[in-house]
C-alpha cells in the first residue's frame, strides 16, 4: 500500500511515506505516532506491521531510549548457583524427565520451575521430593513495575531467566535434558555466559538490522539452553529481554528467542563460550555437546514427552507467533541410538504412572481409592481408548473427579463436570489440576428446574427456591438442560458424552429433560427407587430414553442398581 513503508530504504520492497496532511500524523506515517503507539498497550496490527519502516524505526529508538535507562546490577539481589526450567500443562511431562534426569546424573545444584498457573498447571508434589522450588509466571508478572507486555510461549523465557533467585543460572527448556553431571558447568563460564549452537541452516533467518548490528559470524544459537552470570551480563540480558518483550515485532525478523539473543550478545559484544560449532546431532531430537565434545544435553525440541490428550500448545493468549514449534502427534517415540533413552523412557514412564495413580489424590477412609480404581482402571464406564478430537463430555456427580479425569485420558476436548459434595469438589479440583481449562468445575446440583425442587430423592435436603443443602453449605442447583444449552453452543455442537452418577437423582433429571436430542451417548449408574408413587427401574430407564432416539443397555450390579448405556444411532 502506498501509505505504508515496508521495512527500510534498503530493502526491494521499500515505498516512501505518504507525507499527505491526512496521512502524516498515522504511525504507518510517523515514527513517533508509531513511538507513542507501542508505550501503549499491545494491538492487533495488520500482518504487514513488522516491515513498516516506521514500525523498525521506532523498535529501534524506543531500544535504545531503554538501553540508556538500564540501571546499575543490583547487587546482593540474587544469589548462588541454579536451574531454572519454564513450563507446565502440556510441557510438564517433558519437565518431569528433565528434573529427574537432573537428580539421576548427581546434581544437586536448586532448581526453580517456572510456569504460567491458568495455562501451565503443574502437580507440586511430583517434584518437590527432587528439590524443586515452583513459581507462578503469571503472579510474578502481574506485580512486576512495569508489568511486562507479552506473555506465553517463547516471549516468557528471558523474563524467567533474568528473574529467578539465583546469580548464576543455567536455563533449560522443559524438553531438554543432561546426559551427565551439570554441577561443574559454571566452572567453564570464563566469559559470562555459555551459549548452545544450532545448525548452520539456521543462519539466514535473523535479519540484523533491527538491533542494529552487523552479522557475527557465528553459529546460529539456540534458546534451550543458556549458563549466564548476571553480573557480568547484567546489561545484554536486561536488553534482550526488552526485545523478548517485543516478541510481535521481533519474532517476525528471526526464530523466536534464540535468535533475539543472538542479536543482542551480537550488538553488546558480549563475549560468550562454544564448546561446539554445531550440535552432534539434529532432527527431530537435538544432542547438544558440552566440554571436550562430550554428549551433554538431548534436546527434544520437536519430539518432546508428551501425551496425546495433552497436545503441545502455546501458552500465549495472545499470538501465535510467539510460540512455533509444531510437534509430532502421540507420544513420544522411543529412539535406541540416542542416549540414556531408558533412564528417560524409564522417568516418562513414571509420570504416566502418577497421572493415574497417584496415591495423594485418596482421603484415608473414604471410597476414594475404590471409585477411582474402577473408574478409570477398570473403565466401569466402558469409554472407548479413544474418544473423537475435541469431544464434548458432561460429568454430572464428578466425585473425586476420577471419570473427567478418564475422559480427558482418552482425548476428550472439553468436560464440563458438577459436584455438589464441597469436600468432594475440592478434591476434585486438586485432582484435575493439571487438565487445566479443559476442565469446567462446578459445586453445583443438577437437577429437573432452575427453582423448583422436592422431587425424591432427600426432599428434605431441598428448599423452594432450587439450592440444595450439602455438608452445611448452600448450593446453587441447574437444570440439566441449561447445561446442554451451554456445552453445545445453542445447538451448534454435539455433546459427545452424558455421564450421570447422582444417587437416584437420575429419575427426576432425564424425565424433566427436553435436551438430551444434544447428546450422542448417555452413560451411568440408575437406582431402582419409586418416585411420583411409579417403581422406576431398568425396564422404565430404558422406555425413557428410548423414546428419546436411544438404544439402552443395563448392567445391573446388585438388585437395586446397575449402570446403563444409551447410544443414538444417529446424531440429530
Amino acid at each position: 500500500m502506498a501509505d505504508r513503508v515496508a521495512c527500510c530504504a534498503a530493502c526491494t520492497r521499500y515505498q516512501p511515506r505518504d507525507l499527505s496532511p491526512a496521512a502524516v500524523g498515522s504511525p504507518e506515517n510517523s515514527v513517533q505516532a508509531m513511538v507513542e503507539a507501542l508505550r501503549a498497550r499491545p494491538r492487533e496490527w495488520p500482518k504487514d506491521w513488522p516491515y513498516w519502516g516506521t514500525t523498525l524505526e521506532a523498535h529501534r529508538y524506543l531500544a535504545a531510549e531503554f538501553e540508556s535507562q538500564i540501571p546499575a546490577y543490583p547487587v546482593g539481589h540474587y544469589h548462588g548457583r541454579g536451574i531454572v526450567i519454564p513450563g507446565g500443562g502440556p510441557f510438564f511431562p517433558c519437565l518431569y524427565v528433565t528434573v529427574r534426569m537432573i537428580r539421576h546424573f548427581g546434581c544437586q545444584l536448586p532448581i526453580e520451575v517456572w510456569h504460567h498457573g491458568s495455562n501451565e498447571p503443574v502437580v507440586p508434589h511430583w517434584l518437590e521430593p527432587f528439590g524443586v522450588r515452583f513459581v507462578d509466571t503469571d503472579v510474578h508478572m502481574d506485580r512486576a513495575e512495569p508489568p511486562p507486555r507479552l506473555r506465553g510461549g517463547w516471549a516468557s523465557k528471558l523474563y524467567v531467566l533474568l528473574h529467578s533467585s539465583f546469580e548464576e543460572v543455567l536455563f533449560l527448556d522443559s524438553d531438554c535434558y543432561p546426559l551427565g553431571d551439570l554441577t561443574s558447568l559454571f566452572e567453564h563460564n570464563a566469559h559470562g555466559s555459555i551459549l548452545w549452537p544450532n545448525p548452520r541452516f539456521a543462519d539466514a533467518w535473523i535479519h540484523w538490522f533491527i538491533y542494529p548490528t552487523e552479522p557475527s559470524g557465528q553459529p546460529p544459537v539456540n534458546g534451550g539452553i543458556v549458563v549466564v552470570d548476571k553480573a557480568r551480563c547484567w546489561k545484554t540480558l536486561v536488553l534482550a529481554q526488552w526485545w523478548n518483550d517485543h516478541a510481535d515485532f521481533a519474532y517476525s525478523h528471526g526464530l523466536g528467542d534464540q535468535d533475539v539473543i543472538r542479536g543482542v550478545w551480537q550488538q553488546q559484544r558480549q563475549p560468550y563460550i562454544l564448546f561446539a560449532d554445531q550440535p552432534a546431532r539434529h532432527d527431530c531430537v537435538q544432542v547438544d555437546l558440552g566440554p571436550n565434545n562430550t554428549p551433554l544435553f538431548v534436546h527434544r525440541f520437536n519430539d518432546k514427552f508428551r501425551l496425546p490428550c495433552l497436545p503441545i500448545r502455546s501458552s500465549s493468549t495472545s499470538s501465535a507467533v510467539l510460540y512455533r514449534t509444531e510437534s509430532f502427534p502421540g507420544e513420544a517415540r522411543y529412539d535406541p541410538t540416542l542416549p540414556a533413552e531408558d533412564v528417560a523412557f524409564q522417568s516418562f514412564r513414571q509420570f504416566v504412572w502418577l497421572l493415574d495413580n497417584d496415591p495423594v489424590r485418596y482421603r484415608p477412609e473414604t471410597w476414594d481409592r475404590t471409585i477411582w480404581e474402577e473408574t478409570v482402571h477398570a473403565n466401569a464406564y466402558r469409554l472407548p481408548e479413544q474418544l473423537p478430537t475435541g469431544s464434548r463430555v458432561i460429568d454430572v456427580g464428578a466425585h473425586i473427579g476420577s471419570f473427567t479425569h478418564l475422559a480427558l485420558r482418552r482425548g476428550a476436548g472439553l468436560v464440563w463436570a458438577f459436584e455438589v459434595d464441597p469436600r468432594n469438589f475440592v478434591r476434585s479440583v486438586e485432582n484435575l489440576r493439571l487438565w487445566g481449562k479443559r476442565v469446567t468445575l462446578r459445586q453445583q446440583a443438577v437437577w429437573s428446574h432452575r427453582g423448583r425442587a422436592g422431587y425424591h430423592p432427600l426432599p428434605e435436603n431441598v428448599n423452594g427456591i432450587g439450592r440444595v443443602r450439602a455438608g452445611g453449605d448452600q448450593v446453587e442447583t441447574i437444570p440439566l438442560d441449561d447445561i446442554l444449552e451451554e456445552v453445545s453452543e445453542g445447538g451448534r455442537h454435539r455433546v459427545q458424552i452424558l455421564k450421570l452418577d447422582c444417587e437416584e437423582s437420575e429419575w427426576p433429571i432425564l424425565y424433566h429433560a427436553r435436551r438430551l436430542s444434544l447428546c450422542d451417548q448417555i452413560l451411568g449408574e440408575y437406582h431402582c427407587v419409586e418416585w411420583e408413587g411409579i417403581f422406576r427401574g431398568p425396564a422404565e430407564l430404558c422406555a425413557l430414553l428410548q423414546r428419546q432416539g436411544f438404544v439402552v443397555r443395563t448392567f445391573p450390579t446388585s438388585d437395586t442398581l446397575g449402570l446403563f448405556y444409551a447410544m443414538r444411532l444417529s446424531s440429530e
